[in-house]
């Protein structure tokens, strides 16, 4: 069976992230990015998930890493994950603080369906 991860976006772009079975967290994503609506992701590190990543567009290293398709060049991975500490919302990757992005890097040992939606 496959684990769920469900993403909502407001439309200031703070947000939640439910992961089954680990729980509910603050994020924080950008709501004029184009996110895709599902994702799988298969949860093998260093194919889909990477516990430090290189980013060209952020010229920065990112940690704990979870893709969200290549052809989106999009990631959840550690940061601030709230506008004040992130002085707005990102440039498109979804944020979580660096201990939660921590613990659903490690919950994903598995497949994964990743769903992210926004609130209008």
């Amino acid at each position: 069976m496959t684990r769920q991860i469900s993403i909502v976006i407001t439309s200031s772009g703070e947000g939640t992230l439910s992961a089954e079975g680990l729980g509910t967290f603050p994020c924080l994503a950008n709501a004029e990015t184009l996110y895709p609506a599902n994702v799988n992701n298969s949860g093998v590190e260093g194919e889909e998930k990477f516990p430090l990543l290189y980013s060209n567009e952020l010229d920065a290293n990112i940690q704990w890493a979870i893709l969200l398709g290549w052809e989106y060049g999009l990631f959840i991975h550690a940061g601030p994950d709230n506008l004040k500490e992130n002085d707005g919302p990102t440039g498109g990757n979804i944020q979580l603080s660096a201990g939660n992005a921590e613990q659903l890097y490690g919950w994903m040992d598995e497949s994964v369906q990743i769903s992210i939606t926004k609130e209008t």
